[in-house]
């Protein structure tokens, strides 16, 4: 007999495994994203539910009450979680009695301008978007070359959405000469990986004798808040590109939900769900009490963390360790020429754990290393490219614990070893050597895209 309940269009339950004590602790461990709050965990429970269902954009599913159920939440909490990932594009509420969601597949320009602004109000420097662009555009443009001789359409969501990303700076490959533009092109179209990656390279290294000031002119975007979007998503796009990054370090407030109404001229309902959004940004907080309001804070990672694994999951990105090695190497290279002594105490702290320490203390603790070594090295575009993919390699390969194989946990000891040794003697070539020895391990096999 018919109930007038729609039924699921497809079975939305969590993931197994991904939300495992182990597997949460080495994920934050490795991104420092770890938002306590319980609608941003239940949007990445379902965006994990949306990978493991192949990410089928325009299924419709609900009701709510279901999808409450199936992840242990109330109703309120599930529509927390759903306008979070509206913001983020990667779902579309559905109206009527019984509500729900429509899959989406989220938009590459909102998720990279995403990623750009929170470069911005963390006080993102000139010299960081050039190292960044001098190591991922010839990766970029290379993977490009290579999936075109091999008839595919784009290079990997990975390193797409990165040079998206710091392509919404001044100084892009737009400002590059045209012949250089014009053979970079034909390499491209010819399938030559080499040469694409060397004029690529050529192209950064000219741009950058320009000396321009990429930062200055550029300000925070949102192209995801067209029209199509509800009133405080558009309001909080507003908001959001007037902030600046000394604001945020000062936890500047903004005003109260009334003055704030005012200003902008919405209602107080519409700017507490403005303000929402800038809190589940990550660059804005609510203080209640005598002097509360809404105050600007240093941008938190988690929010664009998880933004960017949902893009990569609804893509069909497959998790590109060869290229979170690349990045590692490099940021092991730069904190063995710029480490202090107390950094490098802190480092063989957690070394000791990742020597002494049982399973999952020590996975846990070896991300924790790997981080720290992209904080030594002070740059904050590769630093967010890293734990962006490497935080989705490990929700994506989330399975059981393997059973412990010695000879295994043997190699990565001595290539931990190897890293820590040569940062801790400033020895850039052998701290480098090291991850050389852990890319050996987990990804057997001739280099793809990795020159030297």
């Amino acid at each position: 007999m018919a109930t007038g309940v729609p039924t699921l269009a497809f079975d939305l339950v969590p993931a197994p495994f991904r939300a495992t004590p182990e597997i949460l602790a080495q994920y934050g461990a490795l991104t420092g994203a770890e938002d306590p709050r319980l609608a941003p965990q239940v949007a990445m429970a379902i965006e994990d539910a949306l990978d493991r269902a192949g990410w089928p954009v325009g299924r419709v599913c609900g009701p709510e009450t279901a999808l409450a159920d199936n992840f242990d939440v109330s109703v309120r909490v599930l529509r927390q979680a759903l306008r979070i990932l509206e913001a983020r594009g990667s779902c579309r509420p559905r109206r009527g009695p019984s509500g729900g969601l429509i899959v989406l597949a989220p938009d590459q320009a909102a998720i990279a301008a995403a990623m750009a602004n929170h470069l911005l109000w963390t006080g993102v420097r000139d010299d960081e978007v050039w190292a960044a662009r001098a190591l991922i555009e010839p990766l970029a443009l290379a993977a490009a070359a290579q999936a075109s001789d091999q008839g595919e359409a784009a290079a990997p969501p990975f390193l797409g959405l990165a040079l998206a990303c710091l392509e919404r700076f001044g100084g892009g490959m737009s400002g590059a000469p045209k012949e250089l533009s014009r053979a970079l092109n034909a390499a491209m179209r010819a399938g030559d990986a080499d040469r694409a990656f060397d004029l690529a390279r050529e192209s950064v290294r000219i741009r950058r004798g320009l000396d321009l000031s990429v930062v200055a002119g550029s300000t925070p975007s949102f192209p995801g808040a067209t029209v199509g979007q509800n009133l405080a998503a558009r309001v909080a796009a507003r908001i959001g590109a007037e902030i600046r990054p000394e604001a945020c370090r000062d936890g500047e407030p903004l005003g109260t939900v009334w003055t704030l109404s005012e200003r902008y001229g919405v209602s107080p309902g519409v700017m507490v769900e403005a303000v929402r959004l800038l809190e589940d940004a990550g660059v804005a907080q609510s203080v209640k009490g005598r002097g509360g309001g809404v105050r600007l804070r240093q941008p938190d990672p988690a929010s664009i963390i998880t933004t960017v694994h949902g893009y990569l999951a609804a893509h069909a990105a497959m998790p590109e360790a060869e290229v979170c090695f690349h990045l590692n190497a490099w940021a092991t290279e730069q904190a063995a020429r710029t480490r202090s002594n107390a950094q490098m105490d802190d480092l063989g702290r957690l070394w000791g754990l990742v020597e002494a320490a049982p399973e999952p203390v020590r996975a846990q603790a070896w991300f924790a290393l790997q981080r720290r070594l992209y904080e030594i090295a002070d740059n904050g575009p590769l630093h967010l490219l890293a734990v962006c993919f490497a935080g989705f390699t490990v929700r994506t390969q989330a399975a059981a614990p393997p059973a412990s194989d010695p000879a295994l946990t043997g190699g990565i000891r001595e290539a931990g070893w190897t890293i820590v040794r040569g940062v801790a003697e400033r020895d850039a070539m052998l701290a480098s050597a090291g991850h050389e020895r852990a890319r050996a391990i987990f990804i057997p096999g001739p280099r793809r895209l990795m020159r030297a």
